[in-house]
């Protein structure tokens, strides 16, 4: 959790950032399954946002029309008898990308493709893309470095 209204303010703006991802035919196919439509309905007290149907047993997650646009298009690119490479990349905002990994599940598999575990990997590798970099950094920084050796010294000095 953010510490203060500064670090809360820079998370929600991070939630805005926008990401390339690319997906596969059933990778698309299989979120497009994996969701429905969030309604905004009016209420006394204001907007109430509300699945547009009852979540079945493919829909998990209800996604905004925007989502639903975007994954919808990828949808469409994939299944197109021209796309030869059978991909297509679209733009989606983190917030858009944690929403989407509520609906992967590690162990689905379609047509010998494990779907799940790939859409998880790809959204992480996207929503922690500073964090995965710093750590590959110091990995090749320390690769060389003998940590037994220097807690050894360290241990002597005090």
């Amino acid at each position: 959790m953010p510490s203060s209204d500064y670090d809360y303010d820079y998370f929600e703006e991070s939630l805005l950032e926008e990401k390339l991802i690319t997906l596969t035919k059933n990778e698309a196919l299989y979120l497009s399954d994996s969701l429905t439509i969030l309604v905004d309905t009016n209420s006394e007290m204001g907007i109430i946002q509300t699945p547009s149907t009852s979540l079945s047993s493919s829909a998990i997650v209800a996604a905004p029309i925007e989502t639903i646009q975007k994954i919808g298009m990828a949808c469409l690119e994939v299944t197109d008898e021209n796309n030869l490479i059978g991909l297509s990349t679209i733009t989606l905002t983190i917030a858009d990308l944690y929403l989407l990994r509520e609906c992967c599940k590690s162990y689905v598999k379609i047509e010998n493709e494990f779907v799940g575990f790939n859409l998880l990997r790809k959204i992480y590798n996207l929503i922690l893309e500073e964090s995965v970099k710093e750590r590959q950094l110091i990995n090749n920084l320390t690769k060389e470095i003998d940590m037994e050796a220097y807690l050894k010294n360290t241990s002597k000095k005090d």
